[in-house]
């Protein structure tokens, strides 16, 4: 990820999870996870490392597996 500007800040707007068994969707058509081989792990160390601020905005509770793995790998978020 390369970000011109000091200030960097990602609001993820969700209904339901992402690929991947982890996150109990039962209806996903991945359920290995992403087809391009990224993990949450990956993506969310490489923002904390970028210094990227991360908000989600949770409109179901379909998402809230998916909060607590990245709460597991990147702690406590608005």
């Amino acid at each position: 990820m390369t970000w011109r500007n000091t200030t960097r800040v990602l609001l993820h707007i969700g209904d339901y999870p992402p690929h991947g068994h982890q996150f109990d969707n039962p209806e996903d058509d991945y359920p290995d996870g992403d087809p391009y081989g990224l993990t949450e792990e990956q993506v969310l160390r490489e923002m904390r490392s970028a210094e990227i601020h991360y908000f989600f905005g949770k409109i179901t509770e379909y998402t809230d597996t998916m909060i607590k793995v990245f709460q597991s790998i990147i702690g406590e978020f608005p």
